[in-house]
Parts: structure tokens; sequence; C-alpha cells
């Protein structure tokens, strides 16, 4: 039994190793394509390109989350405009109306 989980940790130690050093060995492949032009035409150093890897992911998950709750607004604002008493809709109209 003990010889069986030796094996076991043994083999995952080593494909956990593998796969972490196959990781830093494509870390330039990893870039978004963009960054890489953007590394590739300005000459970045590899902090540089990782600062600039950053600012794109935490752009692109700000983007998303932005999209995400836009989705949910206009949901939310058509429930509420379907539901809404005539008189209700004629004030929503004008109030966009004055906003254009």
């Amino acid at each position: 039994m003990s010889n069986r989980i030796y094996t076991i940790a043994s083999a995952t130690l080593l494909f956990l190793s593998v796969s972490l050093f196959s990781q830093t060995q494509t870390g330039d492949q990893l870039l978004h394509p963009e960054v890489q032009r953007y590394t590739d035409l300005l000459e970045l150093s590899d902090e540089q390109t990782d600062a600039l890897q950053a600012v794109y992911i935490e752009t692109a998950t700000r983007g998303k989350e932005i999209d995400t709750e836009m989705k949910e607004a206009r949901l939310s604002q058509r429930d509420k405009l379907q539901n809404a008493t005539p008189s209700e809709k004629e004030q929503y109209r004008t109030d966009m109306n004055e906003l254009s």
C-alpha cells in the first residue's frame, strides 16, 4: 500500500515539474498577439513586456465586467419598461428625449 502511495506521489510530482518547466519554456508564446506586436515593435525588455501583458489582462477583464453590467442594465430596463404603466412609459420617453 505504501508503495502505491509513493508511486502516485512521485508520478504527480514528476507531472507537475514537467508542466511547470514547459510553461517557462513557452512563456513568449503565451503573450497576446497585440502585446507580442508591441514587444517586437518597441523592443521591450522582459519586465516591460510583463507589465504590458498585465495591463492588457486587466483591461480585458474590466471590459468583460463592463459588458456584463451593461447587459444586465439593459435587461433590467427592458423589464422595467414592459411592466410600466402608460404614464410611466411616456415619462421615460420624455426623459430620454431631454437627454438627446
